[in-house]
């Protein structure tokens, strides 16, 4: 049960420049003080929470992978698998904030009483129902349009090949 909710300003100088200047300044946090018994939130996945990761991989490598998962689904009968799910937070960590390394340092300095925190630069987070939910920047949603415009045709293409082919073997 929530007892108390209260938002506050936390400078996080992990972040800071080295001029001083906030390279994501002050983030406004919900700590909430449990009673015993209550359930803390629990740990981010960060297999499935998009952060900052650098790989090395050129577009046309992407698109490839993109459009290899897009067929891999299509011939198992079921879009966005996990399989693709990870390679579209893989694909959206490039442009990604670094929302692991900003968890951290707020959990290490509230703990289990973290529940979310905003960030100017929209890397937002918030705890609900013991999962962690994300808001995308500007520059992540603009890489989940680019995955799924590649990753869409692709599987349609492939599913509709496959339905052609299931009917060309009944046929037979």
């Amino acid at each position: 049960m929530r007892v108390l909710s209260r938002d506050k300003l936390a400078p996080i100088p992990s972040f800071r420049g080295k001029d001083g200047a906030g390279a994501s300044g002050e983030i406004r946090c919900r700590v909430v003080r449990r009673r015993m018994g209550d359930r803390p939130p629990g740990k981010p996945n960060w297999s499935k929470i998009p952060t900052k990761k650098d790989i090395p991989l050129r577009e046309d490598e992407w698109e490839k992978l993109i459009e290899a998962s897009a067929i891999r689904d299509a011939a198992h009968g079921r879009a966005m698998s996990g399989q693709s799910e990870r390679l579209l937070v893989d694909y959206v960590s490039q442009r990604s904030p670094d929302r692991r390394r900003m968890y951290e340092i707020l959990f290490d300095r509230y703990g289990d009483k973290l529940e979310a925190y905003n960030a100017g630069d929209g890397s937002n987070m918030r705890n609900v129902n013991g999962m962690w939910e994300y808001d995308l920047t500007k520059a992540e949603a603009r890489l989940v349009e680019n995955f799924m415009n590649i990753y869409a045709p692709a599987f349609e293409a492939a599913r509709g090949g496959v339905a052609a082919s299931r009917r060309l073997y009944r046929k037979v």
